[in-house]
């Protein structure tokens, strides 16, 4: 499991109940939290292209973003005691 750590705040959509976009709330993603892959058993069937992260702390939080967001927004974490 990658571990990676959020380098500049940013903002999604939010997905509602039935899994579809929420125009009118977001999901604030802030600088320094820390995030992880799921393992491959707990990932949710996401598009090619796409990465899944779970927030390493909290209640079960997770994002689906594309490998530029991926690139843009975090930075692959090696050792956690940093």
């Amino acid at each position: 499991m990658g571990k990676y750590k959020c380098i500049k705040a940013f903002s999604l959509p939010s997905i509602d109940d039935e899994y579809e976009i929420d125009e009118e709330h977001s999901y604030y993603i802030r600088k320094g939290s820390m995030w992880e892959m799921p393992s491959e058993e707990d990932r949710y069937n996401i598009l090619d292209g796409e990465i899944e992260l779970q927030k390493a702390s909290g209640n079960g939080d997770y994002i689906v973003i594309t490998k530029e967001y991926l690139k843009q927004y975090f930075e692959e974490v090696q050792n956690e005691n940093k």
